[in-house]
């Protein structure tokens, strides 16, 4: 299953995230999935680049401005809180 959480606003200290930040008003939200082949599959189906993929050591996941984040609902993704999902799977990034 592929995830979605809500779109929060964030201004980025990094200076590649503030620029493309400026253009989107600093909305974003993650998007993750229960492994990194169905993430990958489900980014590259909505227009994702496999280079925007943000490793992590709790979960990998992607950035989504408001227009990605509706395209990727709309093909299949769950609405879910992170944090509710961090609860539910407390294994992971535990080894």
């Amino acid at each position: 299953m592929v995830y979605v959480d809500d779109i929060r606003v964030t201004i980025s200290r990094k200076i590649k995230a503030l620029n493309v930040g400026k253009r989107w008003g600093h909305q974003w939200c993650h998007m993750w999935a229960d492994s990194l082949d169905e993430l990958l599959t489900f980014a590259l189906s909505i227009g994702l680049k496999k280079s925007w993929l943000q490793h992590n050591r709790i979960c990998d996941h992607f950035d989504l401005v408001p227009s990605m984040r509706k395209k990727a609902v709309d093909n299949g993704a769950k609405e879910y809180s992170f944090k509710t999902w961090l609860k539910d799977n407390r294994n992971i990034g535990k080894s």
